[in-house]
């Protein structure tokens, strides 16, 4: 299953006896794909033909240009989220959404 959503506001953490536990909330745009093969699925990619989902400050390139996307898009998104975690701002930061989208594609994320 890929996530395609992940961001602080879906990640929830809860303190247990073993230690502190991270959850994973609002499965909305989540989808299942086919284990480890490469998933020819349209539906994978858009909900709605010619839409990408996903917020876009945590959306991987794939996501951004609608192609299809595999876990490696949940991965680019927590990274996106530790990278917030640790600096406390977002790698690629613009005014309006397509500034953003647009920086995930063109721009080198920072150090």
């Amino acid at each position: 299953m890929i996530h395609r959503d992940l961001k602080p506001s879906n990640l929830f953490v809860r303190r247990l006896p073993a230690g502190l536990h991270v959850e994973v909330l609002d499965f909305g745009l989540a989808k299942f794909i086919d284990g480890e093969s490469k998933n020819d699925d349209a539906d994978v990619k858009v909900t709605r033909a010619g839409h990408i989902v996903g917020t876009p400050a945590y959306m991987a390139p794939e996501q951004v240009t609608g192609e299809l996307v595999d876990k490696r898009a949940d991965q680019y998104g927590a990274t996106v989220v530790l990278f917030e975690m640790l600096t406390g701002k977002l790698p690629f930061d613009a005014p309006e959404v397509m500034g953003v989208l647009r920086a995930h594609l063109t721009e080198q994320p920072p150090t």
